[in-house]
């Protein structure tokens, strides 16, 4: 990466943005700029903390700042203009989850960073499974999964403010906290020839019309399948991701990543802290920047089959019936994706200090 700092702001400095912020100060080449939050009051008492400038308007921030990269941890309803502003300005962008509410959404986002030839990375923690070594590729000691169990359980405590309004969080339990664990199982699996999901709310007279609960079910035609479950009102917090393969078990959970094959052997191996997730992919986002984007990881174009998936689960718990994420791709006249891809050998490495 040479001696080279690269200007970075953040979009969103609460929840995820607070450990995104963290991240960039342990990254030496980042000089960060700039910092913006819709909360003026943390944006200003942060901004103070850090020497640099604050705004509590995202656009302001956007076009006043000379900044390269922008780091966004704002849910989608609050900056999806202002990503295409970002865009347009030639300034390349790394985002928390989700990439959008919608295929609709994430095709628009996605044209206006192709056509200003910058470039818009999604937040993949998943993929960091292997990183301080031992662990590279699950799919060398696995095989192709042909099976996936996904559970993440959250507390989110009422009021639940725009994640309980459908419109703007784009859905509740399945897009707010399984948009990862569909991801991987994509990314591994494919795109699945149909969904069926089941969504609800617990009993009695709630104030929001998104879901507490999701059950979502993937078929392929060959046969595999994966399910996922997400739930909101649990405690404590927790989530793990299981795939299974002709040689054996993965098994991805907080503190730790274990695979277990069939002939007996098994590895552990300790999963690094949030922080240093982050930095990694940090870190890998912008080393492709230097190199002209080359090898930029978790592509926005490769998140399109999750929202795809995502979306449909949402249309089959409405119509009650097995739904198809191929329909959306020929809706917006997208080819479908071929690809399956494992843990790119970069991105397991550790971050450059």
């Amino acid at each position: 990466m040479g001696d080279k700092r690269i200007k970075v702001g953040v979009l969103g400095i609460s929840g995820c943005g607070a450990t995104m912020v963290e991240a960039l100060q342990s990254c030496e080449r980042v000089d960060l700029i700039a910092l913006a939050d819709r909360d003026a009051d943390l944006a200003k008492q942060r901004a103070a903390e850090l020497g640099v400038e604050g705004y509590d308007d995202y656009r302001s921030l956007v076009v006043e700042q000379p900044m390269e990269v922008l780091f966004v941890s704002a849910p989608p309803f609050a900056c999806q203009e202002h990503l295409k502003l970002a865009a347009s300005r030639g300034i390349h962008v790394w985002r928390e989850t989700p990439l959008a509410r919608t295929v609709q959404e994430a095709v628009d986002l996605l044209e206006s960073f192709e056509s200003h030839g910058a470039h818009l990375t999604v937040c993949r923690s998943w993929r960091f499974i292997g990183m301080g070594g031992g662990i590279a590729d699950p799919c060398e000691w696995i095989g192709q999964p042909y099976s996936a169990r996904g559970l993440t359980l959250a507390y989110r405590p009422d009021p639940l403010g725009w994640r309980g309004d459908s419109e703007r969080a784009g859905g509740g339990a399945l897009i707010d906290q399984a948009y990862e664990l569909v991801d991987a199982v994509v990314q591994w699996m494919g795109l699945p020839d149909r969904v069926v999901a089941t969504t609800t709310r617990r009993p009695g007279t709630q104030p929001y019309d998104t879901e507490d609960t999701a059950s979502v079910t993937l078929g392929y035609l060959d046969g595999s399948m994966a399910s996922i479950i997400a739930h909101r009102r649990s405690h404590p917090p927790t989530w793990s991701l299981t795939f299974d393969g002709p040689k054996g078990t993965l098994v991805i959970e907080p503190p730790q990543v274990i695979i277990r094959t069939f002939e007996g052997r098994e590895v552990r191996q300790p999963r690094p802290d949030t922080r240093s997730i982050y930095a990694a992919q940090i870190d890998a986002f912008l080393r492709a920047i230097l190199s002209e984007g080359k090898g930029c990881p978790s592509g926005a174009r490769e998140h399109l089959a999750t929202v795809a998936v995502i979306e449909t689960a949402y249309l089959s718990a409405r119509t009650g019936e097995p739904e198809s994420p191929a329909k959306l791709y020929n809706l917006h006249d997208l080819p479908l994706p071929t690809a399956v891809a494992g843990p790119d050998e970069h991105e397991n490495e550790a971050p450059e200090q």
